[in-house]
């Protein structure tokens, strides 16, 4: 995809502090039946299975917490790099060769153009990849949200957005045993150990290292939830602008935490 720049602008990306898009089961309706762990067989094949290096315009992302957040590694989640020789052989030690006798599988999507766009890419990739279909089920965003809160969804896309800047935000909330936002019933008890240790860490280095060992357990263990992307925000700069300074958590304006540093040179 080609983007044109009217002459004189100047193109800054500015990543978002939002963890990726994602998949995620519900751990009470597991895809596969006896003979596995449903929820570990279906994510790790299906992650491996999804080719999203150039979906949109947006920034491949194999780790739950984003760039620019405190702790986040480049490295996470590399294991589950798009592999369809590795995510058939998955399906079949399951039971499930080319997907002959697997369960119907169901993804389920609040009603949006983005969202219908996404979801039926996830539809034609797994089809494409692993040789069988999935039931894209799209919900009024009210009946949606009814949904999601009652973890009633075999597979959601869903994402998530920074209200501050740290993986406190980004992880015992949504993945802790019992927590409140935690609608994919996750559970590890390592997972939780780390984060009650992170949550009296006085020491920033170590309590950051508490949260980077709890995200490599949710997605280099158990992949908890597949990351698929993270949103980036594009904007236009004359050159003439100075100190013009992004964050991940910019407001609807890009740059707005930081307008008190912005000059315009003489030109």
């Amino acid at each position: 995809m080609s983007i044109f720049l009217p002459k004189g602008a100047g193109f800054c990306p500015s990543p978002s502090l939002v963890s990726p898009a994602g998949l995620a089961f519900v751990t009470s309706t597991p895809l596969s039946v006896a003979g596995g762990s449903g929820t570990y067989v279906g994510i790790s094949g299906l992650a491996r299975a999804l080719e999203t290096r150039n979906v949109r315009i947006e920034m491949h992302a194999p780790a739950w917490l984003p760039p620019g957040l405190p702790g986040y590694d480049e490295t996470r989640g590399s294991e589950w790099a798009f592999d369809k020789d590795e995510a058939q052989q998955v399906l079949t030690d399951a039971g499930f060769p080319n997907g002959e006798g697997l369960p119907e599988v169901t993804l389920t999507v609040a009603e949006s153009q983005a969202n219908r766009l996404s979801s039926e890419f996830l539809q034609q990739q797994i089809e494409q990849n692993l040789g069988f279909g999935i039931k894209i089920e799209v919900l009024e965003s009210a009946t949606y949200e009814d949904h999601y809160l009652a973890s009633d969804f075999q597979v959601v896309l869903g994402g998530w957005g920074a209200d501050y800047a740290d993986p406190e935000n980004f992880l015992p909330q949504l993945f802790g045993t019992g927590a409140s936002t935690n609608q994919y019933k996750y559970s590890n008890n390592d997972f939780d150990d780390l984060m009650d240790q992170a949550a009296t860490e006085l020491d920033n280095d170590k309590r950051i290292g508490l949260y980077q060992d709890a995200e490599a357990i949710l997605i280099d263990e158990d992949l908890g939830v597949a990351p698929l992307f993270n949103r980036v925000r594009n904007c236009l700069l004359k050159p003439y602008v100075d100190g013009f300074t992004t964050t991940g958590l910019d407001g609807n304006v890009p740059g707005d935490f930081f307008y008190n540093r912005v000059k315009i040179l003489e030109h």
